[in-house]
């Protein structure tokens, strides 16, 4: 056997022998036989024990304490108890699997957890902080919905704390012991608690609970208790300063377990916000922390370079001081990249070891060589320039022009005047003075296909890409005040006066007629909602209680009861707009594949949107069937492309460049030639008249049948289950 509550489990036996006789010697409680005891209480001893009609299922069993059998304010704190744990639903709370009484002894029921507590796990010193947010966000989620439900633990410590770890190796946090628990805004019951007499842990005790105050900022106080001890492994103490916390998770500390209520955390979701944010920054701040010093190790221990030979360039450079920007580095540029605004630099003269080559420069290019810089000035005059040389290197004038002969000209003119003609003839009788009329017919498709969509909660917008289209949630809350006769009894020991009290069986009652009356009211609401958006629901309505009053309370002694149920109804949905929107961007997209980029629809049908399935995610699978008919649209650079492309060619080449075309039907296409040629289409794509045809016949467009597809839910099915319990 492994631990409850941190006591040891007896060894188990080794033989059969003494095995039966340890079953025998077992204390029989009822239905239960008791293994043995885990722990004793202010109230009870709680055991280990085998539920017999459950097949031996290991349970604990919390039964009240025999010398307490005949207080009447310990079997009320002992009913409350257990009362308040029967209404609570929390992943984080222990659940009540059953309540009675047995040889005079009331008793309750509750799985067995044999991971241990908080304060165990606290034994050994601080959580890390990864440790802290799993466990933390887990027990102030489990506060925040007790409070949502009205009541006030009072008595938040971390013995309360089970941990229960599963077969994932995930720790799990569960809520127990409400036996001083109360209802928000009143002070406690006076047959319970006095002032001056509270219940609880002084060391996690709000201030004002010494006057007796029940109040949200009771369990705040405790909880700011609790994180200071998981962060530090020691409760606050006056007597020692509080230790040295990160910034964030100090201040959320010091808020939650300030000395005034008013100073603290106004809801148990406000702390766990805070919290959450500080976590943030202080993992950063440590992870940020172990990068800086993983550095630092790094740099202290630098890895040996090889030596390279440093370039003569990169030795010029000197090194750039932090904050300067790092001088440039000047080479010197070939004259042809120079620009003119360069400074000149005249070239070197050639050293014996280059005599025998000509020296780099631009000679041969348009540029000087060596020889041009050495060469004497010379004066070139007027008549040197105009003139040319004669014979010795002098300079002479220039011989005189030959006249043409006029003759030889006007013959030249003549024939080119023939050549005109006779050119001026052939073109009047050619294709260019011909025209043509080309019809051709749009290509037409029909499209017909059942289209599967998701609906995501996840998704912001339509996504043509994925098929998926946003789904969202609505939410209606009402508030309802039932009001009926009490039919409890409260009787004095003394005294033979019994006089009505408001008990559970009233509440319950009221809250459920409540329930039924909110619920109707919240469908019809949500479904006018959802009509005027033109939405389509997906699943069921999902109903919660949001807060429940009872006026007087339980246990009052009064005539009369009123109950005030605060119903929340939430249903997801989408809108028909963004499917409809969606289904007509997959259509475009099919007509683009079969008939081109110009492709546009031209009539559409989008039958029953059916939701085929819903997973835990609120992701919807939905069915559409649709049709449409689409057809090419020619543009006028399109038809202009195409007269010039068929300009000059013979008909039979033109009409097999147009049939082939993606958008031209090719059984459409006719040409027809006016003058000239008739076998060759007009030079000038100005005498080319494409025209497009509307199709004489249209496919015919049919929905597709959606056979096998689920039916979408339109309505909501007011159902709800019947409340078996409320909040005391």
């Amino acid at each position: 056997m492994r631990e409850q509550l941190g006591l040891p489990m007896p060894e188990s036996e080794n033989n059969a022998q003494r095995s039966q006789q340890s079953s025998s010697s077992r204390r029989r409680f009822g239905n239960y036989e008791l293994v043995r005891r885990i722990d004793v209480g202010g109230m009870g001893e709680v055991y280990l024990a085998r539920q017999r009609t459950a097949f031996g299922r290991e349970v604990a069993i919390k039964i009240m304490r025999s010398d307490l059998v005949h207080d009447p304010i310990a079997r009320q704190r002992f009913l409350r108890e257990a009362e308040v744990n029967a209404h609570l639903k929390h992943e984080h709370i222990l659940p009540l699997i059953e309540f009675g009484e047995e040889q005079g002894r009331l008793f309750f029921v509750t799985p067995y957890i044999e991971g241990g507590t908080l304060a165990q796990r606290l034994q050994r010193g601080p959580l890390s902080l990864s440790e802290v947010y799993t466990l933390f966000t887990a027990l102030a989620q489990a506060v925040a919905y007790i409070h949502r439900r009205g009541v006030i633990h009072r008595d938040l410590k971390p013995s309360n704390v089970l941990l229960d770890r599963n077969n994932d190796g995930k720790v799990y946090v569960r809520l127990i012991d409400f036996g001083i628990a109360t209802i928000q805004g009143q002070h406690a019951d006076a047959p319970l608690t006095l002032p001056g007499n509270e219940v609880g842990t002084l060391a996690y005790m709000a201030p004002e609970r010494l006057q007796g105050v029940a109040a949200v900022s009771n369990d705040i106080y405790s909880l700011g208790v609790i994180l200071y001890q998981m962060l530090t492994g020691q409760p606050p103490s006056r007597e020692q300063p509080r230790a040295n916390l990160p910034e964030p998770l100090a201040y959320v500390v010091e808020r939650a377990t300030a000395e005034r209520p008013e100073e603290r955390f106004s809801s148990a979701e406000e702390l766990l916000a805070a919290f959450e944010q500080a976590y943030r920054a202080s993992a950063a701040a440590e992870l940020e922390s172990e990068r800086r010093q993983s550095a630092q190790r790094a740099t202290a221990q630098p890895v040996p370079r090889p030596q390279a030979a440093a370039a003569p360039r990169a030795a010029s450079r000197p090194p750039a001081s932090p904050g300067q920007t790092p001088p440039e580095v000047m080479t010197l540029q070939r004259s042809e990249d120079a620009s003119d605004q360069s400074p000149y630099i005249p070239p070197a003269r050639p050293s014996s070891r280059s005599a025998g080559r000509p020296p780099f420069s631009l000679s041969g290019q348009g540029g000087f060589a060596q020889e041009d810089y050495d060469a004497p000035t010379m004066d070139l005059g007027r008549e040197a320039l105009s003139g040319a040389s004669g014979p010795g290197g002098k300079f002479g004038n220039r011989p005189p022009r030959r006249r043409k002969n006029p003759l030889l000209a006007l013959i030249f003119v003549t024939i080119a005047l023939v050549l005109l003609l006779i050119g001026g003839l052939l073109f009047l009788e050619g294709p260019s003075l011909s025209t043509a009329a080309i019809n051709i017919t749009p290509r037409t498709s029909a499209l017909s296909q059942v289209f599967t969509i998701t609906a995501s909660l996840k998704a912001k917008q339509v996504d043509t890409a994925g098929k998926i289209v946003p789904a969202r949630v609505l939410t209606e809350s009402k508030t309802l005040s039932q009001h009926g006769t009490t039919t409890g009894r409260k009787c004095t020991l003394l005294v033979l006066d019994c006089k009505q009290s408001v008990d559970i069986v009233d509440q319950i009652r009221l809250a459920n007629q409540a329930k039924q009356t909110l619920v109707n009211q919240i469908t019809q609401d949500l479904q006018r909602q959802l009509q005027q958006q033109n939405a389509q629901q997906v699943g069921d309505i999902v109903f919660s209680d949001v807060d429940e009053k009872t006026d007087p309370p339980i246990g009052v002694e009064s005539s009369t009861v009123t109950v005030t149920l605060t119903e929340q109804g939430s249903v997801e949905y989408f809108l028909l707009g963004d499917v409809r929107s969606l289904v007509l961007q997959l259509l475009g997209q099919q007509a683009k594949q079969q008939l081109g980029a110009r492709a546009q629809l031209k009539t559409t049908q989008i039958g029953k949107v059916s939701v085929q399935s819903v997973d835990n995610q609120g992701t919807a699978i939905l069915k559409v069937p649709a049709a449409a008919l689409a057809q090419y649209l020619f543009s006028q650079d399109e038809l202009e492309s195409m007269k010039s492309h068929i300009k000059g060619l013979k008909v039979n080449q033109a009409r097999t460049y147009l049939q082939k075309l993606p958008g031209v039907d090719p059984a459409s296409v006719s040409i027809h030639l006016s003058g000239g040629s008739n076998d060759l289409l007009p030079d000038d794509p100005q005498r080319i008249q494409i025209i497009p045809v509307n199709p004489s016949s249209l496919p015919s467009v049919q929905l597709p049948s959606a056979t096998g597809s689920g039916s979408a839910k339109a309505t909501a099915t007011a159902s709800p289950t019947v409340k078996a319990s409320s909040t005391p």
